[in-house]
């Protein structure tokens, strides 16, 4: 028999009710949320959704791994759920892809590539730092003031893609 802490728990997993737990969300959510410095935790998120084990993560990896996060996040913490995440995914995909001058969604990011956008892009920069517990966190990371602050609504359809907890 279940314990009522193990259903509370996998509940709070399972976010459509269905009985099954997204395995993309979890792992993703668990990279973000454990202990460790953010640089490593960052690039086994890079590994979970480089899904053809090719050293580059494709376009269509890249925005279900925003998605992934951006709902195991909202499942295991107190964030509050972005409402247009499909729009906010896209708008991170294309400043991504522009900051490595991929032109082509049929391209695809390189570890470095990957490492040169969320290191320098303040959005994720600062949604990341909330997880990070001291300053060996943050080691081999530019410094914040070095990061592109520009806002996802101007890369995106419609505007007003993040939320509070992007």
């Amino acid at each position: 028999e279940e314990s009522d802490a193990h259903k509370k728990a996998f509940s709070l997993l399972d976010r459509q009710g269905s009985g099954v737990v997204d395995g993309f969300m979890f792992l993703a959510g668990l990279c973000v949320v454990c202990s460790g410095p953010l640089k490593e935790r960052i690039d086994l998120l890079y590994g979970i959704f480089d899904v053809n084990r090719d050293g580059a993560l494709t376009w269509d990896a890249l925005v279900l791994l925003v998605k992934s996060v951006e709902r195991g996040l909202t499942s295991m913490t107190q964030f509050e759920p972005i409402a247009r995440i499909d729009d906010l995914a896209v708008a991170m995909g294309k400043r991504a892809f522009q900051s490595a001058r991929r032109r082509q969604r049929d391209e695809a990011l390189t570890e470095g590539e990957w490492f040169a956008w969320w290191s320098l892009d303040s959005t994720v920069r600062t949604t990341l730092q909330r997880f990070c517990f001291d300053d060996a966190d943050m080691e081999g990371l530019p410094p914040m003031e070095n990061c592109d602050s520009t806002p996802y609504e101007a890369l995106a359809p419609g505007g007003q893609v993040a939320g509070d907890g992007a």
